[in-house]
């Protein structure tokens, strides 16, 4: 009995803790504020009540009639060669902010996601070692399932890098900073990005999509490398990244049609 006492108490002071959080949030700390999309608001709002209601907060006769917007269909989006290499190219031209240059680079070589990249400080990058240790990169507080993973320097990632590094303010310690600040958004420089390169419909988190689908078809279909490259499951990587080339998907049918053969002929 005095494990559960316990345990609601830890709750609610980590609900007065989060309470406390929105309301001395600034537009300066968007995290706070604006997190994930409005379905999932929603879902986080249903679950605040339920715990309300739970913990005797409020009455179960104040639990409201919440419906959830019908949940849209998976995007599938993923760079084709043709678009990539219209990408690299606009990237590296040199009226690309810089800041976008390395930004991009950095997510279509990494697979890593928006949050990973804006965090990530000079500190994290080993020249030494040829690692960027973007699992330092999470802060302590925290509580996501989404981990991130550390990714070794290729040749050209390390050129690009140790440019960027020579280049940097002083004044700041991002790896991605604009006039000596942190960068908080990175939207508007991708679309101009898409749009100077004549790329369609793609949005930043399409590149990690993109990558995991590369290093799956660069492998021969290895499910288990993307995966490990993106730092999820297998079932995660097959379910919302890697989208097999048919080529992949050779092995498979040829043993499929030879056993249709097989059943024909009996």
């Amino acid at each position: 009995m005095g494990g559960a006492r316990a345990s609601r108490s830890g709750s609610k002071a980590r609900v007065k803790e989060e309470v406390q959080r929105w309301r001395t949030a600034t537009p300066e700390k968007p995290e706070v504020l604006m997190v994930g999309t409005c379905r999932k608001r929603i879902s986080q709002l249903k679950t605040a009540f339920k715990f309300c209601i739970e913990d005797e907060f409020i009455p179960a006769s104040l639990n409201p009639i919440i419906k959830l917007p019908a949940q849209g269909a998976p995007r599938e989006r993923c760079l084709t060669l043709e678009e990539l290499a219209a990408l690299l190219r606009e990237a590296d031209n040199p009226l690309t902010p810089y800041h976008i240059r390395i930004a991009f680079h950095l997510a279509i070589r990494t697979g890593q996601r928006q949050s990973a990249i804006k965090a990530l400080d000079w500190s994290h990058v080993d020249f030494v070692n040829g690692v960027i240790k973007f699992r330092d990169t999470e802060r302590p507080d925290e509580r996501s399932k989404k981990r991130r993973t550390n990714i070794p320097l290729d040749a050209d990632l390390r050129a690009i890098l140790e440019e960027a590094y020579e280049n940097r303010d002083d004044t700041c310690t991002r790896v991605i900073s604009w006039n000596g600040r942190p960068v908080a958004n990175l939207y508007g420089g991708f679309k101009s990005l898409y749009r100077r390169a004549g790329v369609e419909g793609l949005h930043l988190h399409d590149l990690r999509r993109s990558a995991a689908t590369f290093v799956h078809a660069s492998t021969g279909g290895d499910m288990k490398a993307a995966a490990s490259f993106l730092g999820d499951t297998e079932i995660m990587a097959a379910k919302h990244y890697v989208h097999s080339a048919p080529e992949t998907l050779r092995e498979p049918v040829n043993a499929l049609s030879a056993f249709i053969r097989a059943a024909k002929a009996a």
